[in-house]
């Protein structure tokens, strides 16, 4: 019920409305200190109706940052892997579902699962937020499975917890988003307003 509720809502934002509130996420999620220490950024490759990553993207090759995107691997599992510049963004190709993800390939550096760098922040899409930092996905369990299970090795290498961000239009933020106990709570969720 919820999902639908923000689907409808999101469906009437009209373009110029999310372009302007894309660039407002952009320049907070830019101007926070944990991104501006950052090294390795796992960043999504947005999704019609997410918030777009675009100009995130760009900033982080810029910059010299490490930038990695998620990947699905089958249908319960995903992994980032590197992207190199943005020529090599450029030439990605696209899922079932529309959105451009990082290629498989030998020549292409391993995959997150095993990793050889901690990422320090994850930019995170969803569904619906809320003010305590909550997060519904879209259902599938993707990022919830990548969470968990990415978080077990921070935690067993003893390594730094990334900074987990949620990137929200405002049609996105809710009152209380219905929670379980596998569900991670994010650090921040990045809004227009």
């Amino acid at each position: 019920m919820l999902r639908q509720d923000i689907r409808n809502k999101l469906s009437g934002l009209s373009a110029s409305a999310r372009e302007a509130q894309g660039r407002a996420i952009a320049g907070k999620v830019l101007s926070m200190p944990a991104f501006a220490r950052a090294k390795n950024v796992g960043v999504y490759l947005q999704a019609q109706g997410e918030v777009p990553t675009d100009e995130i993207v760009k900033h982080v090759l810029a910059t010299g940052k490490n930038c990695y995107a998620p990947r699905v691997l089958d249908s319960k599992n995903m992994e980032l892997l590197e992207v190199f510049s943005s020529q090599d963004l450029a030439s990605f190709p696209q899922n079932k579902w529309g959105i451009v993800e990082p290629p498989l390939a030998p020549d292409r550096k391993g995959a997150l699962t095993t990793p050889s760098v901690w990422l320090d922040v994850i930019l995170v899409p969803g569904m619906a937020f809320d003010s305590s930092n909550a997060r519904l996905g879209k259902g599938k369990g993707y990022y919830d499975r990548f969470l968990n299970n990415y978080m077990h090795k921070v935690t067993t290498a003893g390594a730094v917890k990334p900074v987990l961000v949620g990137l929200a239009f405002q049609e996105q933020m809710v009152e209380k988003v219905p929670t379980e106990s596998h569900d991670i709570l994010l650090d921040f969720v990045v809004s227009p307003l």
